[in-house]
Parts: structure tokens; sequence; C-alpha cells
């Protein structure tokens, strides 16, 4: 096991992190929570390599190869997906929602689930750069795979929901009685 210390520019904080070859990628917001910041760290030192500005706030990313991230955020009202090149700055943005994302799940290298504040539930496909609504669940938090069982927990208002991410059928509903904002499962089996 190996640890590292990275050093945050001044006045920032972490969001989003990934693993990118050798390099830890992070997204970075300012206090006020309207700068954001992609920054690239040597994985084994943690010194910084480069800091790229976003144009997103980043509510999710994800390793897609060994110089690019998938950056699932949101801009001028609009959810947006840029593929981000680490190492030399800048994208290109295969898709774009007219609502903003309030989570994302990657459920398989090529897809992922992503819940917008309208209540729509789209899952995402990188290879044809499509998206379809399997679902319509309001007031979703945070998604989250389990990969023992295929589902995916959705922290929606009261309630964790486990659905099933190909069509968005309900496998079950735990009622919790108070808000959710994350969900965590449990991976000891």
């Amino acid at each position: 096991a190996t640890e590292r210390v990275v050093s945050l520019p001044a006045n920032f904080r972490a969001g989003s992190a990934s693993i990118v070859d050798q390099r830890l990628v992070v997204a970075l917001v300012d206090q006020t929570g309207s700068a954001w910041r992609l920054g690239v760290y040597q994985a084994t030192s943690g010194a910084m390599v480069v800091e790229h500005v976003l144009e997103e706030a980043v509510t999710a990313m994800f390793k897609r190869g060994d110089t690019h991230v998938l950056l699932f955020g949101n801009r001028d009202g609009h959810g947006v997906l840029e593929d981000h090149d680490v190492e030399n700055g800048g994208g290109w943005e295969p898709y774009q929602w007219n609502s903003t994302i309030t989570a994302v799940e990657q459920t398989d290298a090529n897809t992922h689930l992503v819940a917008l504040a309208d209540g729509s539930l789209e899952r995402f496909t990188y290879s044809n750069a499509g998206s379809v609504t399997v679902a319509n669940i309001p007031d979703v938090r945070d998604l989250s795979m389990d990969p023992v069982s295929g589902l995916v927990y959705v922290a929606a208002g009261t309630s964790v929901l486990a659905i099933n991410p190909q069509n968005g059928l309900i496998a079950s509903n735990y009622a919790i009685g108070s808000p959710v904002h994350h969900v965590l499962p449990l991976l000891n089996r």
C-alpha cells in the first residue's frame, strides 16, 4: 500500500477524483463553488503535473482510457458530458441534456446512468453518444452500482430504490423516513 499527500491550490477543495495511468486526476472547486479546475498530479509523488480550467461544475468523473476522463457536469442550466484529455487539456462534448445532472453512476466501461434534476433517469452509451430515458424518479441525490447483483441503488427523497440499470425497473424500495443523500453498497459478501 502506498500513500501520497497531494497539496491542493489555496482556497480549493477536491470533488471527484480518478486514477488515469500514472496520474491522479482531481476535479477542484473554489470556496464559492463557482470556479472549477482539473488538477493532474503524479500518482507516485503527489507533485502537480498540470492544471486545466473547466467551464462546467463537475458532478462526476470516470476514467476513459490512459489519457482521458469523462466529466459529467452542469453549465448554464444544462447537463453536459466532456471527454477531457488530461495531458493536453480540452476535449469534446459527446452529449448535452436539457436539465442539470444530480448524480451519475458507471454500469460498465461504455454505459452510465445519469440522473437529471427534472426526474429523468437516463442511460447514456458512450459508443453511440446516445441517451435514453429508462425511468422517471424525482429527487435523486445519489446512484451507486452493486457489482454483485448488477442493480443500481438510487437515493431518492426519503427512500432507496434498487433498480435494473438496463430497463429502469424497480427491484425493491426501502423507505428510510428521512432524506437520503448517499448510498454505499456493502461489498464484503
